[in-house]
């Protein structure tokens, strides 16, 4: 993406330049901001700068590198902001990652609600809100897609019904689940969803669910 923004940057100066030769209109200087709103933290270089070999001293301030910033969306204080619209966003995307409990009522925007069914890869949240018109309760949307898999999980005696009944018990719990933790329990055999399920009121965190199903014996959860 840093790469990417610099042939942006490039080519917004070459269309001013051409403007400031024909026609001596000032050139504006340009900022590129990468924005990352992934569920987990962002571990890798957060600008161009930190993907370089160290540059010889004395040379630093003539090495001809832009600099683009990474901005992790769901860190930002949405306090900080004054347009409804990206407070809604951000406040959102740490509702849906689980970064803040679930609220009852997060009422936004029709295109915020689709946008953040968009970022968080919510098909089910996306199609719903999609559908509608005006401002959408993002929380009534989350929770109605829980009471949907908790329905069809009690209508299936498979594995399948019992683990799309677990996660939603457990996301109504915990507010989230990251897509690892989904995973591991889809993929869990029947012993560890029994165990699971025995110690369903004993989680208090995704690692206390690792280390049930890790263990297929029927123990004492600590």
């Amino acid at each position: 993406m840093f790469q990417r923004n610099m042939k942006y940057d490039m080519l917004t100066y070459l269309k001013q330049y051409h403007l400031y030769e024909s026609h001596h209109q000032k050139i504006n200087g340009v900022m590129t901001l990468t924005l990352y709103y992934g569920e987990e933290k962002w571990n890798y270089a957060k600008s161009y700068l930190e993907m370089i070999n160290k540059i010889i001293q004395g040379f630093e301030n003539y090495v001809n590198v832009n600099f683009y910033p990474l901005i992790e969306v769901g860190s930002l204080d949405e306090k900080q902001f004054q347009n409804k619209n990206n407070k809604d966003l951000i406040h959102g995307l740490k509702m849906l990652y689980g970064k803040i409990p679930m609220e009852k009522e997060l009422t936004v925007s029709h295109e915020v609600g689709c946008l953040l069914g968009a970022l968080t890869h919510h098909e089910e949240i996306y199609k719903h809100i999609e559908k509608q018109g005006g401002e959408v309760n993002m929380s009534e949307y989350v929770l109605r897609i829980d009471r949907e898999a908790r329905q069809k999980g009690q209508k299936e005696g498979s594995n399948e019904g019992v683990v799309m009944t677990l996660i939603a018990q457990i996301v109504q719990k915990l507010g989230h689940l990251s897509k690892k933790t989904n995973q591991k329990i889809e993929n869990s055999s029947e012993k560890q969803l029994h165990n699971l399920t025995l110690h369903i009121f004993d989680i208090e965190s995704e690692e206390d669910i690792m280390k049930i199903l890790t263990d297929e014996n029927d123990h004492e959860f600590e």
